[in-house]
Protein backbone atom coordinates (compact mmCIF):
# COMPACT_ATOMS: atom_id res chain seq x y z
CA UNK A 1 0.00 0.00 0.00
CA UNK A 2 1.23 3.09 -0.68
CA UNK A 3 1.00 6.53 2.12
CA UNK A 4 -2.38 7.24 1.34
CA UNK A 5 -3.90 4.07 1.42
CA UNK A 6 -2.06 3.18 4.36
CA UNK A 7 -3.31 6.48 6.10
CA UNK A 8 -6.80 6.14 5.12
CA UNK A 9 -6.82 2.36 6.75
CA UNK A 10 -5.15 3.63 9.73
CA UNK A 11 -7.94 6.45 10.11
CA UNK A 12 -10.98 4.19 8.83
CA UNK A 13 -9.26 1.70 11.94
CA UNK A 14 -9.12 4.61 14.06
CA UNK A 15 -13.02 5.74 13.02
CA UNK A 16 -14.40 2.05 14.01
CA UNK A 17 -12.36 0.81 17.54
CA UNK A 18 -14.05 -1.39 19.74
CA UNK A 19 -14.81 -0.68 23.19
CA UNK A 20 -10.94 -3.02 25.09
CA UNK A 21 -10.35 -1.17 28.34
CA UNK A 22 -7.28 -3.18 28.50
CA UNK A 23 -6.36 -0.77 25.53
CA UNK A 24 -4.37 2.51 26.78
CA UNK A 25 -6.26 5.28 25.25
CA UNK A 26 -3.70 7.40 25.86
CA UNK A 27 -1.15 5.60 23.56
CA UNK A 28 -3.60 4.54 21.58
CA UNK A 29 -4.74 8.53 20.30
CA UNK A 30 -2.06 10.89 22.40
CA UNK A 31 -3.73 13.46 20.34
CA UNK A 32 -7.10 12.73 21.09
CA UNK A 33 -6.86 11.56 24.54
CA UNK A 34 -7.83 14.62 26.40
CA UNK A 35 -11.03 15.74 24.01
CA UNK A 36 -12.26 11.97 24.61
CA UNK A 37 -11.78 12.65 28.78
CA UNK A 38 -13.71 15.59 28.37
CA UNK A 39 -16.28 14.92 25.47
CA UNK A 40 -17.32 11.72 28.19
CA UNK A 41 -17.77 14.00 30.69
CA UNK A 42 -20.45 16.26 28.97
CA UNK A 43 -22.32 13.22 28.00
CA UNK A 44 -22.38 12.45 31.58
CA UNK A 45 -23.15 15.47 32.52
CA UNK A 46 -25.66 16.20 30.21
CA UNK A 47 -27.39 13.07 31.09
CA UNK A 48 -27.43 14.12 34.90
CA UNK A 49 -28.62 17.36 34.15
CA UNK A 50 -31.77 16.17 32.06
CA UNK A 51 -32.83 13.05 33.73
CA UNK A 52 -31.14 13.30 37.16
CA UNK A 53 -29.31 10.01 36.94
CA UNK A 54 -25.77 9.54 37.68
CA UNK A 55 -24.02 7.32 35.32
CA UNK A 56 -20.41 8.53 36.45
CA UNK A 57 -20.05 6.29 39.61
CA UNK A 58 -20.51 3.28 38.46
CA UNK A 59 -18.26 1.09 37.77
CA UNK A 60 -16.71 1.01 34.18
CA UNK A 61 -19.29 4.49 33.40
CA UNK A 62 -16.80 6.88 32.37
CA UNK A 63 -13.51 4.66 30.67
CA UNK A 64 -16.17 2.89 28.48
CA UNK A 65 -18.11 6.11 27.40
CA UNK A 66 -14.31 7.43 27.14
CA UNK A 67 -13.75 4.65 24.49
CA UNK A 68 -17.35 4.82 22.92
CA UNK A 69 -16.54 8.84 22.40
CA UNK A 70 -13.28 8.46 20.54
CA UNK A 71 -14.26 6.59 17.39
CA UNK A 72 -16.59 9.64 17.20
CA UNK A 73 -14.06 12.22 17.87
CA UNK A 74 -11.51 10.63 15.06
CA UNK A 75 -14.25 10.45 12.59
CA UNK A 76 -14.97 14.25 13.34
CA UNK A 77 -10.98 15.06 12.94
CA UNK A 78 -11.01 12.96 9.84
CA UNK A 79 -14.40 14.31 8.16
CA UNK A 80 -15.58 10.50 8.47
CA UNK A 81 -18.61 11.18 11.04
CA UNK A 82 -22.10 11.22 10.82
CA UNK A 83 -21.75 7.41 8.33
CA UNK A 84 -24.57 5.14 9.00
CA UNK A 85 -23.63 0.69 9.26
CA UNK A 86 -26.77 -0.66 7.51
CA UNK A 87 -27.88 -4.14 8.42
CA UNK A 88 -26.54 -4.19 12.22
CA UNK A 89 -29.50 -6.07 13.36
CA UNK A 90 -28.26 -6.34 16.78
CA UNK A 91 -27.41 -3.24 17.43
CA UNK A 92 -30.59 -1.74 16.31
CA UNK A 93 -32.17 -3.80 18.53
CA UNK A 94 -31.28 -1.45 21.63
CA UNK A 95 -33.17 1.44 19.34
CA UNK A 96 -36.64 -0.50 20.52
CA UNK A 97 -36.29 0.80 24.11
CA UNK A 98 -37.28 3.97 24.21
CA UNK A 99 -35.61 5.16 27.69
CA UNK A 100 -32.20 4.08 26.53
CA UNK A 101 -32.67 6.06 23.03
CA UNK A 102 -33.64 9.38 25.25
CA UNK A 103 -30.80 8.76 27.40
CA UNK A 104 -28.51 8.55 24.04
CA UNK A 105 -30.16 11.36 22.50
CA UNK A 106 -29.06 13.66 25.39
CA UNK A 107 -25.68 12.42 25.07
CA UNK A 108 -25.61 12.92 21.35
CA UNK A 109 -26.92 16.44 21.91
CA UNK A 110 -23.89 17.14 24.35
CA UNK A 111 -21.40 15.84 21.36
CA UNK A 112 -22.55 17.39 18.69
CA UNK A 113 -22.80 20.69 21.03
CA UNK A 114 -19.36 20.03 22.16
CA UNK A 115 -17.61 18.72 19.28
CA UNK A 116 -19.66 19.53 15.77
CA UNK A 117 -19.74 15.72 15.96
CA UNK A 118 -22.58 14.62 13.35
CA UNK A 119 -24.53 11.62 14.76
CA UNK A 120 -25.70 8.70 12.51
CA UNK A 121 -28.35 6.38 14.12
CA UNK A 122 -25.63 3.93 14.45
CA UNK A 123 -24.24 6.29 16.76
CA UNK A 124 -27.53 6.27 18.83
CA UNK A 125 -27.63 2.62 18.42
CA UNK A 126 -24.24 2.23 20.37
CA UNK A 127 -24.83 5.07 22.89
CA UNK A 128 -28.20 3.36 23.85
CA UNK A 129 -26.90 -0.48 24.13
CA UNK A 130 -23.97 1.89 26.60
CA UNK A 131 -26.93 3.26 28.50
CA UNK A 132 -29.12 -0.24 28.28
CA UNK A 133 -25.82 -2.06 30.03
CA UNK A 134 -25.68 1.39 32.86
CA UNK A 135 -29.13 1.00 33.81
CA UNK A 136 -29.24 -2.70 34.75
CA UNK A 137 -26.63 -1.14 37.39
CA UNK A 138 -28.67 1.56 38.96
CA UNK A 139 -29.80 1.23 41.86
CA UNK A 140 -33.24 2.14 43.05
CA UNK A 141 -35.91 1.65 45.75
CA UNK A 142 -39.10 -0.47 44.63
CA UNK A 143 -42.86 -0.26 46.63
CA UNK A 144 -44.14 -3.64 46.60
CA UNK A 145 -47.21 -3.44 44.48
CA UNK A 146 -49.93 -5.77 44.48
CA UNK A 147 -50.27 -8.06 41.88
CA UNK A 148 -53.70 -9.41 39.50
CA UNK A 149 -52.81 -12.62 37.44
CA UNK A 150 -54.66 -14.09 34.43
CA UNK A 151 -54.22 -17.37 32.25
CA UNK A 152 -55.39 -18.09 29.21
CA UNK A 153 -55.96 -21.84 30.63
CA UNK A 154 -57.97 -20.42 33.57
CA UNK A 155 -57.86 -19.40 37.01
CA UNK A 156 -55.84 -22.16 38.31
CA UNK A 157 -53.00 -21.60 36.61
CA UNK A 158 -53.67 -18.27 37.29
CA UNK A 159 -53.12 -18.61 41.01
CA UNK A 160 -49.96 -21.37 40.26
CA UNK A 161 -49.00 -18.57 37.75
CA UNK A 162 -48.88 -15.52 40.78
CA UNK A 163 -47.31 -18.20 43.33
CA UNK A 164 -44.79 -18.67 41.45
CA UNK A 165 -43.96 -15.06 40.45
CA UNK A 166 -44.69 -14.40 44.57
CA UNK A 167 -41.61 -16.87 45.45
CA UNK A 168 -39.23 -15.53 42.74
CA UNK A 169 -40.02 -11.66 43.37
CA UNK A 170 -40.80 -11.35 46.64
CA UNK A 171 -39.58 -7.45 47.48
CA UNK A 172 -41.47 -6.73 44.36
CA UNK A 173 -45.37 -8.18 45.18
CA UNK A 174 -46.93 -7.09 48.18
Amino acid sequence: LDTAETGFLAIYILSNMDVDLTRDLRGTAPFLYEDCCAAADQLLLRVQRETGTDFAPLPGAVPILQQLVLPLLAGVRYGMDGYQHFDYSYEKEFLKSPLCVQYARYMAAALTETTGCRVSQTDISILSCYVCALLTQVKYDIKPLRILTTHFIGTQFARMQAKDLQKRYPDLIE
